[in-house]
């Protein structure tokens, strides 16, 4: 997988307000400049038979030890599609391909653009291995745990966030796939 830094730091590619690319590179952390955005993306893994892969956030982090899906930001020279698989692998040890990849949202925020992606895995072939100092523990929980766990807010909030703005999508998909039928919900 490609890690383009600059010393030990990250590097973004900047984009404008409709994300055409601005051929300026950022170091993660700086602040961004005025009318810039960068790319964001997320990934909802769920294996054939309806369970959904989570992991909790190492401590260290902002909202550490709270539930998330996987995500984080492109690298410069990354496709968003290249950023999620990378970041899928990175987190969890979960490898899959471009074609396994379902688009389930583009969103626009303040600074940045986040697309939500969604993949389905054969949860038996999956052996999960941890990013440190991103990732301190996982589960496999069925869509009725996650919805309660969402409720109790064990997640994230950003995270609850988006994916109640993604929730239909999702789940019509997974629908669509006889992997979530009407017993699950």
């Amino acid at each position: 997988m490609k890690k383009m830094e600059y010393g030990m730091s990250e590097l973004w590619d900047l984009l404008d307000e409709d994300r055409h690319p601005l051929m300026i590179k950022q170091v993660r952390g700086k602040q961004l400049p005025k009318d810039t955005f960068h790319q964001v993306v997320f990934i909802w893994t769920v294996s054939t038979n309806g369970m959904f892969l989570i992991t909790k956030r190492s401590p260290n982090k902002p909202w550490g030890g709270y539930w998330e899906n996987t995500g984080g930001s492109v690298l410069a020279g990354e496709t968003r599609e290249a950023g999620v698989i990378r970041e899928l692998y990175e987190e969890t040890g979960v490898k899959i391909k471009q074609e396994d990849l379902v688009l389930i949202s583009e969103d626009k925020g303040f600074v940045t653009f986040e697309d939500m992606f969604l993949t389905i895995v054969d949860q038996a072939k999956q052996k999960i291995v941890l990013q440190e100092g991103e990732t301190c523990d996982y589960q496999w929980i069925d869509y009725n745990q996650l919805e309660q766990m969402m409720e109790e807010e064990v997640f994230a909030l950003p995270v609850i966030k988006r994916f109640n703005q993604s929730k239909e999508r999702i789940l019509n998909y997974l629908k669509s796939k006889n992997i979530l039928v009407r017993d699950d919900l």
